[in-house]
């Protein structure tokens, strides 16, 4: 089956704003929950990177090793960046640093803490027990306002 590399960036740019909805929460011991560090550029990229291991959760019907390929010539035309060292690839642009802060800020509001506490030596967590419903919610949010922009406008960051 044959895909086009629209269709591809797509797919690419759905699962990417997804798993940065789950990527700017730390979960601790004891369903504790706090907030990453977003203003640190390690975090920034670490919520929109999708690693290679997950290729799969793209559903492109096309296989693995053909994905791949693509890849690599999305990457040949810097259209993704593929980041060979930590073995993940993701849309490099504004607009997603945009939907990791919309997510971060989402948590924010409901209650979610961020930063360090030195009184405590420990990171600020919060106990939410409808943490798997707060994520769906923060899922619709960010796919609401982020999932339908035109590919034109993620150009580089």
């Amino acid at each position: 089956m044959k895909i086009s590399d629209e269709e591809l960036l797509r797919m690419i740019w759905h699962n990417q704003l997804l798993l940065a909805t789950e990527a700017v929460l730390c979960e601790y011991v004891g369903e504790r929950v706090g907030l990453v560090n977003i203003q640190a550029n390690f975090w920034m990229r670490a919520a929109i990177r999708v690693p290679l291991s997950q290729i799969g959760k793209l559903n492109a019907p096309i296989c693995d090793q053909q994905l791949l390929y693509r890849l690599h010539e999305l990457a040949r035309q810097q259209r993704i960046v593929i980041d060979r060292y930590r073995r993940s690839f993701y849309i490099d642009s504004h607009t997603a640093r945009e939907a990791v802060r919309c997510a971060w800020e989402f948590y924010f509001r409901a209650g979610i803490p961020d930063g360090y506490d030195a009184d405590n030596r420990c990171m600020r967590t919060a106990t939410v027990p409808y943490l798997n419903a707060l994520k769906s919610s923060c899922q619709r949010h960010v796919m609401q306002r982020f999932g339908d922009i035109s590919l034109q406008s993620l150009k580089a960051a």
